[in-house]
């Protein structure tokens, strides 16, 4: 063991072999010894007569022993309760040891091979990895295998009309309000709709690849005689249609094998309906627009498959108000006041460092090592994007991805934006203040996009004395902080660590804006994921604050159980019996005077004062809490 600690420190520096020495004698003395029967060390420290007491016992201890000591090691982490990022240290530390070991002349070949095993992670010290957000079944009904339509079984004239679709999809029609174009993430959807309907008529219909093109969407039969001679009039040819459509929505609704649970036999979402029916139609808009310029016949077609689809979506529509979600509401429902303590967690990662707890039997925690400058500005960002949904009333998913940071100032009258802007909202400061303008005229197709909200960003502050301007201005505007070497780092924002090639709130790492709407929902999803075991999304999120508005009586009630109940859980130092009240929230308050002052005609000065109301008085009484506590 000597040996061993003089090549630490003749190969390494003082400072580094201080460190790699102390954790190796932690890894033997406290963490792989005491499970052949060393004492276990008394204090947080070994003291000169435990170390001395330690390689005694390693002078009797036989070599062969060795090849148990990750088993071992594992076995006292377990017992002792070991944080997680202590245990990798250590194993490194009891690795390097025993590799070391396998070097000297004096270690036996055959205690070598074993060992040499052994150093290979095993199966009892793997860590268990957590499920992602991303793999929580929502539903016992199991998922279709995929068949759309393979690339390598498309033709090239199926391919070429593939990319016409795709490109009438998004390409503007300013003199055809009816037929405006989607953004690429919307026409993707549309695309992998009409390869899964393609692939069901080629395995399913037994439509052969050669006959599979877009025109299936609009035509019944494929027969040139038939074509020739007008056999097919275009009002049976819709019927026709509306068959097809029928009997592929009969399929989804039948489980590839029967009797997987009770709920998985004719399930299907009306949803499901409407994207198969929306998708049909747009194929058949599609035809219509190409063929405008040909034969009549063929307008007429694609007119009465178009009318008729028209029909079967009118029939869907009402049972979206009646249907029940098949989906398991425990893994992504919560309260609202659980949102709001979802988002105070988010704000508790905002650090340059974390808190780790220590292994001594005094307990107690330590700081862990300085974090990467990405790694912050990642925190920072999950908890603005949180705080945006619990300080406002929450938006769609599309006005928080493309919230635009302006450093001019926007009119608060209402005004009119020429089409081509392609931001939804904007973000700006006046003065001390913060404000989004919200637009609207981003879907029905209008030549202008008018100002729909004008809102005040609230200022919520913070039990200890900070507040979110803080957090909103270090993100955008100038970060301060100590690296590991104790440097004092300053950065023009948190955002700029990405380096963002746009001018967006919220960025992707690498630069690009958030242009996937999915993607933008991990940069919560996961996060809450792993704190809170839900899957939660921007629309749960809209969903349980208007609950909350329409159960507004229960809140402090609720909320008030709600704390009781975390406190008996986590000692989280709140006092069970902390009095909780309705915060005046004077900046929030000022706020709202000031713009009804300006008697705003696009600003429900209630709405966003409740919000923020809410908010405030949930820190409120945290606050109290940890007043009480004091």
């Amino acid at each position: 063991m000597l040996a061993y600690e003089a090549q630490v420190r003749t190969t390494l520096p003082q400072k580094k072999a201080d460190a790699t020495w102390a954790q190796v004698r932690t890894a033997l003395w406290r963490y792989t010894l005491p499970a052949w029967g060393l004492p276990l060390p008394q204090g947080q420290r070994l003291t000169q007569e435990e170390y001395e007491q330690g390689l005694d016992f390693l002078k009797q201890l036989p070599l062969e022993r060795l090849k148990d000591a990750f088993e071992a090691q594992e076995g006292l982490f377990e017992q002792l309760d070991v944080a997680g990022n202590s245990r990798r240290n250590y194993r490194w530390a009891l690795k390097s040891f025993i590799q070391w070991c396998q070097q000297q002349s004096w270690f036996e070949t055959e205690v070598k091979v074993e060992v040499e095993a052994n150093v290979q992670p095993s199966a009892s010290r793997k860590r268990q990895r957590k499920p992602s957000a991303n793999e929580v079944r929502l539903t016992t009904r199991q998922a279709r295998q995929p068949y759309r339509l393979p690339e390598t079984e498309r033709s090239e004239a199926l391919q070429q009309e593939l990319e016409k679709f795709s490109q009438f999809l998004t390409e503007p029609r300013p003199n055809n309000p009816d037929l405006q174009g989607v953004k690429p993430q919307t026409a993707k959807q549309y695309l992998n709709q009409v390869l899964r309907i393609l692939g069901w008529l080629h395995a399913h219909q037994k439509v052969p690849l050669q006959e599979i093109s877009l025109r299936r969407f609009v035509e019944v039969s494929f027969d040139s005689v038939e074509r020739e001679q007008n056999d097919l009039r275009s009002q049976a040819n819709a019927e026709g249609i509306v068959e097809v459509v029928q009997a592929y929505l009969q399929w989804l609704r039948t489980p590839e094998r029967e009797k997987l649970d009770e709920r998985s036999e004719a399930i299907q979402s009306p949803y499901t309906d409407i994207k198969v029916v929306n998708t049909w139609i747009v194929v058949a808009q599609f035809f219509y627009h190409q063929s405008r310029t040909s034969e009549g016949k063929e307008v007429e077609k694609a007119k009465a498959v178009i009318s008729a689809l028209e029909e079967v979506r009118r029939g869907v529509t009402p049972s979206l108000k009646v249907h029940q979600p098949v989906s398991d509401p425990s893994k992504t429902q919560l309260e609202w006041y659980e949102f709001l303590d979802l988002v105070e967690k988010l704000r508790g990662q905002c650090v340059s460092r974390f808190h780790q707890g220590t292994q001594s039997k005094q307990s107690g925690t330590t700081l862990g090592p300085q974090r990467s400058l990405t790694a912050i500005s990642q925190s920072y960002q999950r908890f603005l994007l949180g705080a945006f949904l619990a300080y406002i009333p929450p938006q769609r998913s599309q006005v928080l991805r493309h919230l635009v940071i302006s450093y001019t100032l926007p009119p608060k009258q209402p005004f009119k934006f020429q089409e081509s802007f392609d931001w939804e909202s904007i973000l700006y400061q006046d003065q001390d203040m913060w404000w989004i303008s919200i637009l609207n005229g981003s879907k029905n197709g209008s030549k202008y996009r008018e100002l729909s909200q004008l809102g005040f960003v609230p200022n919520l502050g913070y039990p200890e004395g900070r507040c979110f301007y803080q957090y909103l201005e270090e993100w955008l505007l100038h970060y301060v902080y100590k690296d590991s070497r104790g440097k004092t780092v300053e950065v023009p924002g948190l955002r700029s660590c990405f380096k963002p090639h746009h001018s967006y709130l919220f960025t992707m790492k690498n630069g690009k804006p958030y242009e996937d709407s999915l993607a933008f929902s991990m940069l919560l999803r996961h996060p809450a994921y792993r704190l809170t075991e839900k899957a939660i999304s921007f629309e749960v999120v809209r969903r349980t604050y208007s609950k909350y508005l329409e159960d507004d009586g229960k809140y402090l009630k609720d909320k008030e159980k709600y704390l009781r109940h975390k406190e008996s859980k986590e000692s989280s130092g709140l006092k069970s019996s902390a009095p909780l009240w309705e915060s005046e929230c004077k900046p929030i308050t000022r706020a709202v005077d000031s713009l009804e002052s300006q008697k705003e005609d696009k600003y429900n000065a209630e709405d966003w004062r409740k919000a923020g109301e809410v908010a405030q008085a949930f820190l409120d009484g945290r606050m109290e809490g940890c007043a009480d506590d004091g």
